[in-house]
């Protein structure tokens, strides 16, 4: 009960949280329609009163596909799922899709995690160097695996860990305060992961200097957004620290890093830190790979990758699937001449890691999947 009563605790400084957040982009529509099962469908269920008072119209639909009634109506679709795996769910956004609707989703987006991956592949191969990492939220991820990848056996490694994780494996239910899920295995899965990757590696390497972003999960600064930055981490410390930037507010539980209780490192100046990329690396061409959540306004970098260039759903984002690795390689690899010319425009000269030599290299590892 003591879980249930923390929960409970906690709501007013959620909806203050939720109050200080950015809204999507969502075309304007008569009326909407909400997907989504049990506790995702509530949050239609609330919807639709807050919606009746004030004189509009919102429906939610519990079960598979979408009501007859939206082919004509043409709703604005909302599909929340906080596993972004519901059956039911799925099919009403592909069902909703197929009828040209407008769909906007809720969920979360760790699984595109495995995409920097094949975007840091797509690099090496073609010489571009990475001088320093730094992720945030699921981007920790990537960064704390980017960061020890200096030859081709360890990309290999890497990418087969990309292609073969699941949610078992780094999450399981909460049993205490501050969230309904736990990461504490996906700090396991780190530290192990990445014990295999140095193994790879040429035995002079060292790893690149990376930077994990969190943010203080204190309630009494909850509102401010307060940073906490992370630096060249010792391994038996990594997987902690990327445990707390991928946990999410009140949905999974924060960790405890010394004396700081630490969450999600996605939000407030953090979301896209480019700006941490050039206190820590100078002059340095800054490419950012945004997974999720909306671009910096402040300190743009020189070039950005997005998985949305390529048309996946937000809600196929919280879908582990062993072709994000693949998907991560082409963005790269479209993006390289691009990066080359502002190399060159900075005199920045290609340098290749251990094993890679030529832009393709790799694509014959990815010989069971089919180009687009």
């Amino acid at each position: 009960m003591s879980v249930m009563r923390d929960l409970i605790a906690e709501l007013p400084a959620q909806l203050r949280w939720a109050a200080t957040t950015s809204l999507p982009d969502v075309p304007p529509a008569a009326e909407g329609l909400v997907i989504g099962m049990g506790g995702s469908g509530f949050a239609g269920d609330v919807a639709a009163v807050f919606a009746d008072a004030q004189g509009k119209r919102v429906s939610v639909h519990k079960g598979y596909g979408v009501p007859g009634w939206a082919a004509h109506a043409r709703p604005v679709v909302v599909a929340v799922s906080h596993s972004g795996n519901t059956e039911e769910t799925l099919s009403g956004v592909k069902a909703a899709t197929a009828e040209g609707l407008a769909v906007a989703t809720t969920s979360t987006g760790g699984a595109l995690a495995t995409v920097l991956i094949g975007v840091v592949g797509a690099f090496l191969e073609a010489g571009i160097p990475i001088d320093a990492v730094v992720g945030t939220s699921a981007g920790a991820i990537g960064a704390a695996i980017a960061a020890y990848v200096h030859s081709l056996p360890a990309w290999l490694e890497a990418k087969a860990q990309g292609e073969s994780i699941n949610w078992p494996q780094i999450a399981e239910f909460a049993y205490f305060a501050g969230g309904i899920f736990s990461f504490v295995k996906l700090a396991r899965y780190i530290n192990t992961q990445v014990s295999g990757i140095r193994r790879k590696n040429p035995k002079s390497y060292q790893p690149t200097p990376h930077v994990i972003t969190t943010t203080d999960a204190n309630l009494n600064t909850l509102l401010k957004n307060d940073p906490r930055l992370f630096y060249d981490l010792p391994q038996e410390f990594l997987g902690t620290v990327v445990q707390a930037s991928c946990s999410v507010r009140f949905v999974i539980a924060p960790a405890r890093v010394g004396s700081y209780l630490l969450w999600d490192g996605g939000v407030g100046p953090a979301r896209e830190p480019v700006a941490v990329a050039r206190a820590i690396a100078g002059e340095a061409l800054v490419v950012s790979v945004l997974l999720t959540g909306n671009p910096a306004r402040e300190s743009p970098p020189e070039f950005r990758i997005g998985p949305g260039t390529r048309g996946k759903t937000f809600l196929g984002q919280a879908v582990f699937h062993p072709d994000n690795v693949f998907e991560g390689y082409l963005l790269g690899t479209q993006a390289v001449d691009q990066i080359l010319a502002l190399m060159a425009a900075r005199e920045i000269r290609p340098s290749f890691r251990s094993g890679f030599y030529a832009p393709g290299q790799l694509l014959p590892y990815f010989s069971q999947r089919q180009i687009f």
